[in-house]
């Protein structure tokens, strides 16, 4: 007895003809699983998070910096001594 070479009984080839390309792709395999993420396994801290929370400090201290002006600015002020001086 020959085997027919393609899969499945006479009906189901039947319908695979029948059916439009691509219509039956995608059903044998499930989709692949992504790998989990480093940081939802708690190994690494989540790196987006820490770039967001970067750039919060990062704009706080600028706006605390605007506000508080010449008083807390970066620029070194003297010291009580050479206030007194001048």
């Amino acid at each position: 007895i020959t085997r027919p070479t393609s899969p499945g009984t006479a009906a189901e080839r039947r319908l695979f003809r029948a059916a439009p390309r691509g219509a039956f792709k995608g059903i044998a395999a499930p989709p692949p699983a992504a790998p989990p993420h480093p940081w939802s396994l708690g190994i690494l801290p989540d790196p987006r998070s820490a770039r967001a929370r970067a750039a919060r400090n990062q704009l706080r201290s600028r706006i605390k910096e605007q506000k508080l002006g010449s008083e807390r600015g970066s620029v070194h002020q003297g010291t009580p001594e050479e206030w007194r001086s001048s």
